[in-house]
């Protein structure tokens, strides 16, 4: 009886027995490895993430350069987490090491012979390596249409350029309270797997992580394995990939000159060979430097503290989102236009469900170069010691909005 009844709901919605099979199927396919991505974890290694069904599943990572001959295994670790009647499933991560700079692994995740598909990337060149570099800067993406465009447009740079590195200024899935919570986090991994299960991605925390303690966050994107090479801490975390030194900062955390994250980017930031990496990029959220009417006050007191350090040291750019439009900042310090001084990128235009921030202050500052209220996506392309070259493209049709050349002293 149960059986007809299950047939008569089914009919009733005109879904054959084929069609009942095939939805079957694709439910024991979906139990599979999922949400997959990769994140660079500092020297030679590479950080793999993944979520299953639950977290009895095994968390083994095989890889190699034989894409024939996957002999080398790594067993890793698994979590959940449950917030307000939502229970994640298992997310695993392990780390891969040894690996050969510049060169392309293959990898499955998984086991016990629930294995997923076999993907591949390409390790970090070494500190130093003078290959030019493509990166992809996105932020406050989320997981809805504009969202979607936000990710196919990087993919199409992969395509065109090939892609060795994907920066994320924070507020990745905006599964807080103003969403359904976890499930949104699943959508948005899914989201992102095409691009981050090849390509090695790596974000900052913004203020949308921070739901539930951001334990969503910390588990999802593994920061605490991320943060162990540099010896970072709450949130912030640096590496050293090719000519470049990323230092990726919270502002979501204490930044006060008497707080760990302070001392820590101060003797961080000391310890760049400038000879070796010429060039150090900053990644975090709030942004310092913004003419939109939507800028708060914490990224103007996160400024007062850790901009001097900017100073001393000499970091020549620093990307971030939280307005959610693209603004490009000339080099600039203490509010002054300033040749060789840091230069600022607002990348709050990936998609974020909340809408385009589309006030602006009028008259426009002197130190802001380039300002739109349009979503898209941004190329960097480190050609050499001295030159680096920065493009922005809108979702709507992939045209170029904005390109600079950002010279070293200049």
């Amino acid at each position: 009886v149960r059986g007809i009844k299950v047939w008569y709901f089914f009919e009733s919605h005109i879904i054959s027995m084929r069609n009942i099979l095939f939805f079957i199927v694709i439910v024991v396919v979906s139990s599979k490895p999922s949400q997959i991505h990769v994140s660079y974890s500092g020297g030679n290694t590479m950080l793999a993430v993944w979520v299953t069904s639950s977290t009895s599943e095994p968390s083994i990572v095989r890889y190699g350069t034989d894409s024939g001959n996957l002999y080398t295994e790594v067993v890793g670790n698994v979590t959940s987490y449950q917030f307000e009647g939502y229970t994640s499933g298992g997310i695993h991560n392990a780390l891969l090491t040894n690996l050969i700079p510049s060169t392309v692994y293959y990898y499955q995740v998984g086991g016990s012979g629930n294995w997923s598909d076999a993907y591949s990337f390409t390790s970090a060149p070494p500190m130093g390596s003078r290959t030019p570099l493509v990166i992809g800067a996105i932020g406050d993406v989320g997981a809805v249409s504009d969202s979607q465009n936000t990710i196919n447009g990087i993919l199409s740079i992969r395509k065109k350029d090939g892609l060795h590195l994907v920066v994320h200024v924070g507020d990745l899935s905006y599964a807080d309270t103003t969403n359904p919570g976890g499930p949104v986090w699943d959508k948005y991994g899914a989201m992102l797997e095409p691009l981050a299960a090849f390509t090695p991605y790596n974000p900052s925390i913004g203020n949308h992580e921070l739901i539930d303690s951001a334990n969503p966050y910390r588990l999802r994107y593994a920061t605490t394995q991320l943060q162990q090479h540099s010896n970072g801490g709450d949130f912030y975390y640096s590496f050293d990939f090719g000519l470049v030194h990323f230092i990726f900062l919270s502002s979501e955390s204490p930044f006060t000159p008497d707080s760990p994250q302070y001392n820590w980017l101060s003797s961080d930031l000391a310890s760049v060979t400038r000879t070796t990496t010429p060039w150090i990029i900053g990644v975090w959220h709030r942004p310092w430097y913004s003419s939109n009417t939507d800028h708060d006050v914490v990224g103007d007191k996160m400024r007062q503290s850790l901009e001097p350090l900017f100073i001393k040291y000499k970091v020549d750019l620093g990307l971030v989102g939280h307005v959610h439009a693209y603004e490009r900042v000339m080099p600039v310090q203490n509010n002054i236009v300033t040749p060789g001084a840091t230069m600022y990128i607002t990348l709050g235009n990936g998609g974020t469900p909340e809408g385009l921030a589309t006030k602006w202050n009028d008259p426009q500052p002197e130190w802001s170069a380039y300002r739109v209220s349009e979503w898209g996506y941004s190329r960097m392309m480190v050609y050499n010691e001295t030159h680096i070259h920065w493009a922005m493209y809108a979702n709507s049709d992939g045209n170029e909005l904005d390109h600079h050349w950002i010279v070293k002293g200049k």
